[in-house]
């Protein structure tokens, strides 16, 4: 995969046909900021976020993010609210570069720069200013072209928000459909199961995915079974909790994502008895 380094006027001139050719795009604030007016970088960035959510791009914000922390312990308030800006923007990953090649507190830098994202990952649907969309919404590229797993994607969204479910969990071989998952800006971890290192490396950069090395599954049932598995072992929902479980059939054959499933952790039974049973009760 390729991620499109935007860095001079010239690219965003021809950002769109670049942001498609891609794989992925990076804001390179520093070098856009050498190259044109630094008033005009806020815009650019914000401009480059949109148009990588309408294709349904990872995107990067990367430069000078917690630069005071090259030589101090502590970031400054204004780099604090850039990070955690740049999220509400709807930046899929946030970049530190010579905070931890030449810094004084390398893992200081990145534990303040997590920090940072978690809280402002917590107030995500409160203050964010992504103007590709409301949240749930499919990339409107994709859903123009009317790809089948960018249509799944955005079902599950409304169906994690109809039910309240916890988790998404998906069996993502390459990561495609982990990808299209992320891009709806789902409001609730991704965990994208696969058998590939590889994918699962390049799924780390995807928003709200949870990327998780596991055995390729027989059969459904197996699948759910060593799902509920690492669920419980880590902590991440509780018996009987509502999760949406989406797959290809089969399972491990990359662009096949075709299924759907509201799976109950532990396959507990939910069972609302106050709905009728049959047309002819009321």
């Amino acid at each position: 995969p390729v991620i499109a380094k935007i860095e001079q006027p010239k690219a965003l001139e021809d950002l769109e046909a670049i942001i498609d050719a891609a794989d992925g795009v990076m804001v390179a604030r520093g070098d856009l900021g050498v190259e044109m007016d630094l008033a005009q970088v806020p815009i650019a960035q914000k401009r480059i976020i949109r148009l990588a959510h309408d294709y349904g791009k990872p995107v990067i914000v990367a430069t000078q993010m917690l630069q005071s922390m090259i030589q101090n312990d502590s970031p400054t308030r204004a780099e604090v609210s850039d990070v955690a800006n740049a999220i509400f923007d709807g930046a899929d990953a946030v970049m530190l570069s010579g905070e931890t090649a030449v810094g004084v507190a390398p893992p200081r830098a990145v534990r303040m720069m997590a920090r940072i994202a978690r809280t402002a990952q917590e107030h995500l649907t409160e203050f964010s200013n992504l103007t590709s969309g409301r949240w749930g919404d499919a990339p409107r590229k994709l859903q123009k072209n009317r790809f089948r797993t960018a249509a799944l994607a955005h079902g599950v969204a409304v169906i994690v928000r109809d039910l309240g479910a916890k988790l998404v969990v998906t069996w993502s071989q390459r990561g495609g459909g982990a990808r299209y998952l992320s891009k709806n800006r789902l409001v609730v971890p991704i965990i994208a199961a696969s058998s590939d290192p590889a994918a699962l490396r390049q799924m780390t950069l995807m928003f709200a995915v949870v990327p998780v090395l596991m055995r390729l599954p027989t059969n459904e049932q197996a699948l759910l079974d060593d799902l509920d598995r690492l669920i419980f072992e880590r902590n991440l929902a509780q018996p009987g909790d509502p999760v949406v479980l989406v797959k290809g059939d089969p399972i491990g054959i990359p662009g096949v994502t075709n299924q759907v499933r509201i799976h109950y952790l532990g396959d507990v039974c939910q069972v609302d008895h106050s709905e009728p049973h049959s047309l002819g009760e009321t």
